[in-house]
């Protein structure tokens, strides 16, 4: 307090917003470039501007290169002993760019098609660097690039591709083309038998974040938080900081789980939640300081713990105005439970807010009024009582015990008969009863994200193995993704083999 500090940022010149040229301003200050500064700190109400910053001074310094040429250009145009031979020199730079463009060797005679186009149009530019991008544009609009070639192989046969393995790895756990590592290993014919030490070094590396990130955005359906306008009005501290902070508790938590190989039945429910003080506040759990997400050990009347509890599925599935059961039970049947109910009739009535005394009715009492209605008996009978224990939880996720000034009753019986209260109620009974099918929901998830296609009927015997397996090594997360790495979906290799290299 009270004493200056320096903040340095690094960015592309291009991603700052440029001045426009106007006749209409004119003077000393005319097309200047203004730059904000936003604190956000802990602000939760529009009345609040947070603690005031005094700006000593601004310095811009640009262009910032700390070499040059930059690396960017000497990856492509390196130092080699055969410089001085244009021909061999271009067939070096193409070469290592293709191989790593594609991801694997180079076949007989791919090489030479690009020569012959540098060849033909190296005379139309002035610059060499400028006659070789040209035919750098040309590799990156090869199919060999943009897609995922699966080698054509017998199914009586295994696969010997081992750079296939190296792209499909990568791309399955990192969401980018294959490291240095996974090539060598590819390029030497090892990397089969090092499947389980990448495995590992994968998943700890800081790229399985963005694995992490990409699956649990389509699987847990975020996008809905992303979408959703909220009343700001009935929820001022519902900032954009705290709706941001509700996507990082996800991913974090998700993240934690995976690194320390934690059960999978962490998901439904845990003894702490990963969170950093904004979002802690908002919760209403004391003791979190600082921006930095951790995991926070719960007590039993916080109600938070696992997926089911969190903001960004809770603030999802709302309409933004007050708890939609609906939503969130279809996506508890859905994501969590691997039951998809049916899509609703196109004539069936919406919930009818002219009913007498309907906005004084809490939603399960609206709810009630709905499903007595003979066309939606049926199916709000299967639905409904997955979605009532979620009733404590308003349209932001946070806990209540009233709603409309009336007690909030999250008592459910589920269509088997079993009752249940509330979230804990729910969670209890996903534990005790339908593991399994929790199980084999995220296992075919996973699988699909990994192999890139929807799971169909003749992946059932894949998923049972994978299913099985992970509930013999106590649900652990690594082992569901080593089982999808070992599946033959996901590369053709004799399986004995692999149960081999693993110990199995």
């Amino acid at each position: 307090m009270g004493e200056h500090q320096t903040f340095e940022f690094k960015g592309r010149l291009e991603n700052l917003p440029i001045p426009l040229e106007s006749s209409n301003v004119s003077g000393e200050l005319a097309n200047i470039l203004t730059v904000g500064v936003w604190n956000n700190h802990l602000v939760k109400e529009s009345s609040l501007n947070g603690p005031p910053l005094l700006i000593k001074s601004v310095e811009f310094e640009a262009p910032y290169y700390p070499i040059w040429p930059p690396e960017s250009h000497t990856n492509i145009f390196f130092d080699s002993p055969n410089k001085a031979n244009i021909e061999t020199y271009t067939e070096e730079i193409l070469s290592r760019f293709i191989q790593n463009a594609f991801r694997r060797s180079l076949n007989s005679g791919e090489l030479n098609r690009y020569m012959d186009f540098w060849r033909s149009i190296k005379e139309d530019f002035e610059r060499y660097e400028d006659g070789i991008k040209e035919v750098l544009v040309a590799v990156l609009c090869s199919p060999n690039f943009i897609y995922l070639f699966e080698p054509e192989t017998d199914e009586s046969k295994k696969s010997e591709d081992e750079f296939y393995l190296a792209s499909q790895l990568s791309y399955f756990l990192w969401n980018s083309p294959p490291d240095e590592t996974l090539t060598a290993l590819a390029s030497s014919g090892d990397l089969y038998n090092q499947l389980p030490e990448q495995i590992e070094r994968m998943v700890n590396s800081p790229k399985i974040t963005q694995m992490v990130n990409s699956f649990a955005f389509e699987w847990l359906r975020l996008d809905r938080h992303k979408s959703m306008d909220t009343d700001v009005e009935a929820y001022e501290d519902f900032t954009r900081f705290v709706k941001e902070d509700m996507f990082k508790e996800t991913y974090s938590f998700v993240h934690h789980v995976l690194k320390n190989d934690m059960s999978i039945m962490n998901f439904i429910d845990s003894d702490f939640a990963m969170l950093n003080q904004n979002l802690a506040e908002f919760y209403g759990i004391e003791g979190v300081k600082g921006n930095a997400f951790r995991p926070v050990n719960l007590s039993e009347n916080e109600k938070r713990g696992g997926l089911l509890s969190q903001g960004s599925f809770l603030s999802g599935h709302s309409d933004g105005v007050q708890a939609h059961p609906i939503k969130r039970a279809v996506w508890l049947k859905e994501k969590i439970l691997g039951d998809h109910p049916p899509p609703p009739p196109a004539n069936v009535p919406e919930l009818d807010p002219e009913t007498p005394g309907f906005e004084n009715l809490t939603l399960k009492e609206q709810l009630f009024l709905h499903r007595n209605k003979t066309s939606c008996l049926d199916c709000h009978h299967k639905i409904d009582p997955f979605g009532v224990v979620f009733e404590n939880y308003d349209a932001v996720g946070r806990y209540q015990l009233t709603a409309k000034e009336k007690p909030i009753d999250s008592k459910s019986k589920l269509p088997d008969g079993t009752e249940v209260e509330g979230i804990q109620g729910i969670k209890d009974y996903i534990l005790e009863l339908k593991k399994e099918d929790f199980t084999r929901s995220l296992v075919e998830n996973l699988f699909a994200y990994a192999v890139g296609r929807d799971v169909g009927f003749a992946d059932e015997e894949e998923i049972n193995n994978i299913v099985a397996e992970v509930i013999d090594n106590d649900f652990r997360f690594k082992t569901v993704i080593e089982q999808i790495v070992l599946s033959p979906s996901f590369y053709k290799k004799e399986q004995t083999w692999y149960n081999k290299i693993f110990g199995i």
